[in-house]
């Protein structure tokens, strides 16, 4: 018979040593192979000439060994790809299908088995996050890339408190692999955020009040005459009396002037159209003062890379002592600008 027609095979390894392989891994891996055992079910299944396979593989305590010099060597992070796969128990459980044409003449079965290796492992390590989250349902591969923080703040948000209790999960589920989380700071979004506060913290200070130096200040009441009499005070100090004066007169200009006199720069853009001598908005004036303000309030150099760091540590701090995930799994990065929303980005790295 011909057993391209149609051919079963099953076959069975056991515990195979897989420091006895290190002639392969290392030519198409770069990596010798110290120790570890292999058991595998292979099933193949030709039907008029098309292979159709299933190999299920087990690897236990796998540790790889010194780099090889190999011309055919993949060059991907193998020892990442490792703690990825690795569950607890020290145990790697693989399913790889193959399909190929017997009678192709490019048809290998060694090339076959070894590109659907290298498929699975360049899929983990290019998205090693979507690979964490697959060990949860309904996770994401973004969910776990990102701590998302509130413009000027380092306080975790309740949703992503949440999402680090499924990643401090899934780190206990696979205990190779170590967690670095860069803090990450927008100037545009932090900046304002940072002005907005220190302005206000000033404002409350003048108005009696004595708020802590890094606390939140008081909600700004615009309506009240006190404010709007200390933001004049300030706004003065600032761009002196003559400025306020004619901020003043584009926001209630004269009566009988004509309502588009004198309104120049930015004052015309922030405010509506007085009406008359009155104005809607009692806090209209104050209002527009505190944003003038707060567009040039100085905030220290270093002020935003103090948060990006304050946010690193308050996902280092939840995850170690809210989630019991070892301090030697976790690394802090240097602060970065990004382009994004403010966050802490999260990487993985190999233990070993």
């Amino acid at each position: 018979s011909d057993p391209k027609a149609f051919t079963d095979i099953d076959v069975t390894f056991r515990n195979v040593e897989m420091s006895k392989l290190t002639p392969y891994s290392g030519k198409f891996a770069g990596r010798e192979i110290d120790s570890g055992k292999l058991s595998a079910d292979l099933e193949y299944k030709i039907v008029d000439g098309e292979l159709a396979g299933d190999n299920r593989i087990v690897v236990e305590r796998l540790v790889l060994g010194q780099k090889v010099e190999s011309p055919d060597a993949v060059n991907l992070p193998l020892d990442l790809a490792v703690a990825l796969l690795e569950d607890s128990n020290g145990v790697i459980e693989l399913g790889l299908p193959v399909q190929g044409d017997l009678d192709s003449p490019q048809f290998s079965f060694g090339a076959l088995v070894g590109k659907a290796i290298l498929n699975l492992l360049t899929k983990i390590v290019t998205s090693p996050f979507r690979a964490l989250a697959a060990l949860i349902p309904g996770s994401g591969e973004e969910s776990f890339k990102q701590v998302a923080f509130e413009p000027g703040r380092a306080e975790l948000p309740p949703p992503q408190r949440e999402k680090l209790a499924r990643l401090a999960d899934v780190l206990k589920r696979r205990p190779q692999l170590k967690l670095l989380i860069q803090g990450g700071y927008n100037p545009e979004s932090d900046g304002a955020a940072l002005r907005t506060a220190s302005l206000g913290r000033d404002l409350s200070a003048r108005l009696g009040e004595k708020p802590a130096p890094e606390a939140d200040p008081a909600p700004v009441d615009y309506s009240s005459p006190e404010t709007v009499k200390t933001l004049e005070a300030m706004f003065s100090e600032r761009f002196g009396a003559d400025a306020l004066r004619g901020l003043k007169a584009e926001l209630f200009p004269p009566e009988g002037a004509s309502r588009d006199q004198g309104r120049r720069g930015p004052a015309a853009k922030e405010s509506p159209a007085a009406r008359g001598r009155g104005v809607e908005d009692p806090g209209q004036l104050s209002k527009l003062l505190f944003n003038r303000l707060q567009a040039v309030e100085p905030i220290p150099e270093a002020a935003l890379t103090r948060l990006a760091e304050a946010r690193a540590r308050a996902v280092f701090a939840e995850l170690s002592q809210a989630h019991g995930v070892a301090t030697e799994r976790l690394g802090i990065h240097p602060p970065a600008a990004l382009e994004s929303d403010p966050a802490a980005e999260l990487a993985l790295e190999s233990m070993r």
